[in-house]
């Protein structure tokens, strides 16, 4: 019997391979072969473990690659755990496994940077973040990647203003942008959307 030998990659190492910037293109690429029929990514399943307690898996196939693979996911105590597996399409074999938190975070900023690419206005500049949670800061370095963002206003559902500072703060250091902490209430949010050019929906959006 064959022993498969996989590479095994932790979110540090996809950290260290990887960048927000990189995934555009290669989410672009994957998009426009599901387009043509030499992709396919099937809806995502939801299996009950236990009390508390459940599974969530993705399958994918790229074909031009030469892969399939699956994404799975737990979640228990309030705690998410993502991991995926890769294997090569014509023997089978297990190629990859990774922790995928890290990942699934850049191609969720990946996949927004590509809408945002063909439906905003070019000349968008001004960004209202709806959530500040653990997807919010790739989504948002990722639309700088592919608009003039010049800057950033983040509410929540969460009354925790630090927080939004915080993050806010943050992602002014490192995109050189005017990021500022906005209101928490979902009425403040819904009488702003017009002074905004785009509006991204973080799903930790009561964070």
């Amino acid at each position: 019997m064959r022993q498969d030998n996989p590479l095994w990659l932790t979110d540090a190492d996809v950290e260290r391979l990887l960048s927000v910037e990189d995934a555009i293109p290669v989410v672009e690429a994957s998009l426009r072969e599901q387009a043509a029929g030499d992709a396919v990514n099937l809806p995502r399943a939801h299996d009950i473990a236990g009390e508390g307690v459940f599974l969530a898996g993705m399958q994918a196939a790229l074909y031009s690659q030469g892969v399939v693979g699956f994404k799975a996911y737990s979640a228990a105590c309030g705690v998410y755990r993502f991991f995926v597996l890769l294997y090569d399409m014509d023997t089978g074999a297990l190629l990859v496994v990774m922790q995928a938190n890290s990942l699934g975070r850049m191609r969720t900023g990946a996949a927004s940077a590509v809408s945002v690419r063909h439906m905003a206005r070019a000349n968008a500049s001004v960004v209202g973040m709806l959530g500040s949670g653990f997807q919010a800061g790739a989504q948002l370095e990722a639309v700088c990647n592919v608009l003039p963002i010049t800057a950033a206003r983040v509410f929540s559902l969460s009354p925790n203003a630090e927080r939004r500072g915080a993050f806010a703060r943050r992602m002014a250091s490192a995109l050189s942008i005017d990021a500022r902490g906005g209101h928490a209430t979902p009425s403040g949010c819904r009488r702003r959307y017009s002074d905004y050019d785009y509006i991204v929906a973080d799903a930790g959006i009561r964070g």
